[in-house]
């Protein structure tokens, strides 16, 4: 299971997972601002990831977010130019850094090993990056959504079956995964702006 909300049947109207949306993007944007000072964000990282832990969340399943968020900014901005190299590396910064400390905190691993920061992306460099490429990606903020979440379940095809529009005939074109995937990509913006 990915989620503790998977006895909630109509997910997509649920106010567990609306909270839930909020605290992952409202700790993603803690990271951003705290980047020039983790130390700070650690012992908080590791509130969080011990909460994970009792609820079943495993180390595994950072990464699925993780590279479903960037595939799904790379495929908004791509076309657009406005994916490069460092639109996506601190993307990649911003969510390592949440990714890295929470699995650690996880597997009770003591010293955290942070990467080494980039000269080329101080702090302010990463809030300016990650907003600007997000005003772009929320010009088409619910077919991006929708990407996301096939995204998800592309990656982990179960995630499926903890969502109400688990059975619809063209899941792509499904009115209530537009829905939730259209409320969460807003809950991401609400977020990204106040970085």
């Amino acid at each position: 299971q990915l989620f503790s909300f998977s006895k909630v049947t109509d997910l997509d109207q649920s106010p567990e997972v609306s909270a839930h949306a909020r605290a992952v993007v409202q700790i993603l944007g803690t990271v951003v601002e705290g980047l020039d000072h983790i130390d700070a964000l650690i012992p908080t990282l590791h509130s969080l990831a011990r909460t994970h832990l009792k609820l079943g969340v495993l180390v595994e399943h950072f990464p699925i977010m993780g590279e479903s968020l960037l595939w799904t900014l790379e495929q908004h901005l791509g076309p657009k130019r406005a994916w490069n190299h460092y639109v996506k590396e601190a993307w990649i910064k911003a969510w390592s850094v949440v990714q890295l400390v929470m699995q650690n905190a996880m597997t009770m691993r003591t010293k955290v090993v942070l990467p080494s920061p980039s000269p080329e992306l101080s702090r302010e460099k990463v809030r300016k990056l990650v907003q600007e490429s997000w005003a772009l990606a929320e010009k088409d903020l619910d077919a991006n959504g929708v990407k996301f979440f096939m995204r998800i379940f592309t990656i982990a095809p179960g995630a499926l079956q903890l969502f109400s529009f688990k059975d619809a005939k063209d899941l792509e074109k499904s009115p209530e995964l537009a829905a939730h995937a259209g409320n969460v990509m807003r809950t991401v913006g609400q977020a990204v702006a106040g970085l």
